[in-house]
């Protein structure tokens, strides 16, 4: 019964993140063809950076054992969402959102999970 409620755990950070992208994808979208500003562009790193580290605190609290697996698995989720976002949606949003995906939302994702495993257990 320990593999369900992984994967619900897992299931669960994997769909704050996804959840909490919308935002940032939609504000650099609006304006399809124009560069986004360096305040949009931070701003949308940071927005993903932390709904990554949510997905991930989300998953390792709600695992169970082995909290920084659970957060290790949400940030594999990120990273390859992040890689076959190109393929699924050519040409729909700057790549570098899915490079910064890759490079900086699925570490924040395991060094949330990695803090939840500092904490003593209940």
């Amino acid at each position: 019964m320990h593999w369900i409620r992984s994967i619900v755990a897992v299931a669960l950070g994997f769909a704050v993140f996804v959840i909490g992208s919308f935002m940032p994808r939609g504000a650099v979208a609006e304006h399809p063809g124009v560069p986004p500003t360096l305040g949009l562009a931070a701003g949308a790193i940071a927005y993903g950076v932390v709904f990554a580290a949510l997905g991930g605190l989300t998953a390792a609290s709600l695992g169970g054992r082995r909290p920084l697996a659970h957060a290790m698995v949400v940030a594999g989720l990120i990273t390859l969402a992040a890689l076959i976002h190109p393929w699924l949606e050519p040409g729909a949003n700057p790549r570098w959102l899915d490079l910064s995906a890759v490079l900086i939302m699925a570490p924040a994702a395991v060094l949330a999970g990695w803090a939840r495993s500092r904490l003593p257990s209940r």
